[in-house]
């Protein structure tokens, strides 16, 4: 698996108050990742415990995709074009400090209406700190995300450094060296409540599984 960003700032263009009713939030969570030399899109699917991750290229073509299911901690990769899965195994433990340094402070910012307060989170053995704007709501699968995505290597592992704090979400992230280099950037372009059929939360029949 390559190496996923590391820096994923995330800016919800529709009202937050709209996803009062967060416990049961079934849609989709639309990204947009720029790196040094490309920007993708990323598309996060929900329902259930089960999250879906699709990346597409600039041709708005899928290049990877992911299921999560947050009730077994699995993590699945699927190759439409070949027809595979694997699952990823997951890290004993997280890819962060043991003891991430976490900074609370009073600076605030209004995002989209909602005010929000920095943390910092630093992790010496990744030479990056990554700071999160962050409102107090409560997302219910997102802990359960968090706790995989530390332990593991996707598109959003950047959120896997988020302090897993129940009734808080970021509204924003920014991953920095400690050196405090900017390494990449992402915001949410779109966040839709809607009804998603189960089929693109399984793993398709015809598909075969990689091992080894």
């Amino acid at each position: 698996m390559n190496h996923w960003p590391k820096i994923l700032i995330l800016l919800i263009v529709l009202p937050i108050s709209a996803l009062s009713n967060i416990d049961n939030f079934e849609g989709k969570i639309k990204i947009i990742k720029e790196g040094a030399y490309d920007t993708s899109k990323i598309e996060v699917s929900v329902k259930n415990e089960i999250v879906r991750i699709d990346e597409f290229n600039s041709s708005n073509q899928i290049v990877r995709s992911y299921l999560v299911d947050l009730a077994k901690k699995r993590l699945y990769a699927l190759s439409l074009k070949e027809k595979l899965y694997s699952e990823i195994p997951l890290n004993k433990s997280s890819g962060s400090a043991l003891n991430p340094e976490i900074t609370k402070t009073q600076n605030s910012m209004n995002i989209n209406g909602e005010n929000c307060y920095q943390w910092r989170v630093k992790d010496k053995s990744r030479n990056s700190e990554v700071t999160f704007w962050v409102t107090q709501k409560d997302l219910s699968f997102l802990k359960a995300l968090v706790g995989i995505l530390n332990r593991s290597q996707t598109p959003l592992t950047i959120l896997g450094q988020f302090p897993q704090v129940n009734g808080y979400i970021p509204l924003m992230a920014v991953d920095r060296t400690l050196l405090r280099k900017l390494k990449e950037s992402a915001r949410i372009v779109d966040i839709k409540q809607q009804k998603l059929p189960d089929s693109i939360f399984i793993i398709p029949r015809d598909f075969q599984e990689l091992l080894g």
